[in-house]
């Protein structure tokens, strides 16, 4: 890079006791160099004077030029490399630049380029003091370093940051930062680099929006998750209704570009229904919107048992009994059982059914006759609450009897022509019947019968109306109070002439 400082308005000769031959910086333009030095060495009339230059090293890759002193035969070649007359203002890229007679300027470090885009970057550092803020850049383009400029800001600071801005993209830049401490004195980096990234293609596409979903639900909040293809920000928008319809509409966000979205929803009504859609938006501004969702927050805990009412034993058997009652909420049935006080009688039974129901009814079976048992029935709802009764009874009656009487000694006496008397008895209180024929009862057409329905276990009948010298077949029957009846086997007797 040429500096401007190589051009020149004016042309000042000094010659220093040493014979050194100096030219202030007044030079109108650089293809007047080799004239104004053979002018200069003319006058001069000396060609063993030494000639202060500013030299480039390499001018083609921007290596920042230095001041050197050659002796006058060896000007015009430098001249001709490009070097100009008179000392650099500024030092080489790879030296830190101080005031020469200054010890306490700022010392820069932490010299950074960051934030880089098409046209824009950040440069920041570092100084041990409070110092202002300057940058000087320029582009290298064409093998050349051009248009070189400054930006800075004159705040004493020392986390110094300037933004560079209008850059071309593509393009690599050099610079360097210059910071001056509130005393004049003043310090500069070495030359740095960065390059600026090419335009970048305008995105149209919106990003794509997968895997929606509600989490962590509680009572009051939920946490509303999804993933896009590309960074985006995240919004989620929620009614306690279908969108289009309900308001208010609330809205929870992040601006934070992220494939990974997850927005927490705070303040809910507890047991209801909320619908909601997520929304991305790419850097570009590209908007995506998800399908209308739903999520349903928790209800309120249910910590009250079921109420138990009308609890009762019915159908009770010697071997079996129902016990029956109503809650006021669906509820399960338990009922626990002995055959004595619960808390004190082993082995303590249960019978239990698992639907949640209102109208309880269980069946107790493997009963013990002729004993008292002791229950009480528990009942627990869908949220866990247990309601539990107080402590009832109900007796089994004695087993039912289904043995028949034994019928023993059957005898026809006091026998007449006209009548006789049947007896006979029983192992236990029964009925009194004779049946009776002139033929056998299994061929008889005429049968007759004569009952009594006094509980006897002593059993006498009276027969009448019989016809003498005439023999008659007969059975006799007797029924015990539970219904179970016993009949002989067919007997005979004759009446007198």
């Amino acid at each position: 890079m040429k500096k401007a400082l190589s051009y020149f308005s004016a042309i000042l000769l000094v010659i220093s006791s040493s014979g050194i031959l100096t030219v202030a910086p007044a030079l109108a333009k650089q293809k007047e160099n080799h004239a104004a030095f053979a002018t200069l060495a003319s006058n001069n009339g000396r060609g063993n004077v030494k000639v202060t230059l500013c030299h480039l090293a390499h001018e083609d890759d921007g290596t920042e030029q230095h001041t050197i002193t050659v002796a006058t035969p060896a000007v015009n070649a430098h001249l001709a490399h490009g070097d100009t007359l008179g000392a650099c203002t500024q030092q080489d890229d790879n030296e830190d630049e101080h005031d020469d007679d200054n010890e306490t300027a700022p010392v820069i470090t932490n010299v950074t380029a960051a934030s880089i885009t098409a046209t824009n970057a950040v440069i920041t550092w570092t100084t041990n003091e409070p110092g202002t803020s300057q940058v000087t850049y320029a582009a290298f383009t064409a093998g050349e370093w051009i248009s070189q400029k400054t930006a800075g800001d004159a705040a004493l600071v020392t986390a110094h940051s300037v933004t560079l801005t209008g850059l071309s993209a593509s393009t690599t830049y050099r610079f360097r930062v210059t910071s001056k401490d509130a005393d004049g004195h003043k310090a500069s980096s070495r030359y740095l680099t960065f390059t600026t990234l090419p335009v970048a293609t305008q995105d149209t596409t919106a990003p794509v929006i997968s895997g929606v979903n509600a989490t962590s639900t509680t009572l009051t909040s939920t946490v509303i998750n999804w993933t896009t293809n590309e960074a985006a920000n995240g919004v989620v928008e929620y009614a306690a209704g279908p969108l289009a319809s309900t308001t208010p509409v609330l809205t929870v966000s992040s601006a934070t570009l992220a494939t990974a979205h997850s927005l927490s929803l705070t303040g809910l009504t507890a047991d209801t229904t909320y619908h909601y859609r997520v929304k991305s938006t790419d850097a570009a501004g590209n908007t995506a919107t998800s399908a209308e969702l739903t999520f349903a927050t928790r209800a309120v805990p249910d910590t009250t048992a079921p109420v138990i009412s009308g609890v009762i034993a019915t159908s009770t058997t010697s071997v079996s009994s129902r016990i029956q009652w109503t809650t006021n909420e669906p509820a399960s049935s338990v009922v626990e059982y002995a055959a004595g006080p619960l808390t004190t009688t082993t082995p303590l039974f249960t019978a239990s059914n698992s639907t949640l129901v209102t109208a309880h009814g269980l069946l107790l079976t493997g009963l013990t006759a002729s004993t008292t048992y002791h229950f009480r029935v528990k009942s627990t709802d869908a949220a866990g609450n247990i309601a539990t009764s107080a402590e009832m009874t109900f007796h089994t009656p004695v087993a039912p009897d289904t043995t028949a009487p034994v019928i023993s000694g059957i005898s026809a006496t006091s026998t007449t022509p006209t009548s006789a008397v049947i007896g006979w008895t029983t192992n236990e209180p029964g009925t009194s019947r004779v049946t009776f024929a002139t033929v056998t009862l299994g061929s008889a057409t005429v049968v007759w019968s004569i009952m009594s329905n006094a509980l006897v276990s002593a059993h006498s009948v009276l027969i009448n109306g019989l016809t003498a010298a005439t023999k008659y077949f007969f059975t006799v029957a007797s029924t015990d109070s539970d219904g179970n009846t016993a009949t002989s086997l067919e007997q005979t007797f004759t009446t007198l002439p």
